[in-house]
């Protein structure tokens, strides 16, 4: 016989109060050379578009409280800022990201993943 999904019910007495919970993320970004080609908006490449993203990303978190990090990869992953809920060093990580052939996201999100633990 073929096993089936069961459903159980669950009840809980916790509450989730609004700000009251806290999150850690780290944002992998590919440094690949593919991402110095054109982006969508003229004069722009797509690692641009990418760090733009980010950085709107890290505008959506309650920092300090929350926490954010970021890694870049391509041939190799590297932790540019470990979890922090400054903004500043945030930014400038971002700055340091430098661009080199292969893209090998798994690197980076292993990397990722790593941080988090």
């Amino acid at each position: 016989m073929r096993p089936r999904p069961i459903f159980l019910p669950l009840a809980l007495s916790e509450q989730c109060i609004p700000g009251s919970q806290r999150i850690d993320v780290v944002l992998v970004i590919d440094a690949s050379t593919s991402m110095l080609l054109a982006g969508s908006i003229p004069g722009r490449t797509r690692l641009d578009a990418a760090t733009d993203a980010a950085r709107a990303f890290l505008d959506l978190l309650a920092l300090p409280g929350d926490q954010a990090a970021l890694v870049a990869c391509n041939s190799t992953a590297v932790l540019l800022q470990d979890l922090t809920g400054s903004r500043a060093l945030l930014d400038a990580a971002f700055a340091r990201i430098t661009v080199s052939p292969q893209t090998r996201i798994h690197l980076g999100v292993e990397l990722a993943h790593q941080e988090l633990r």
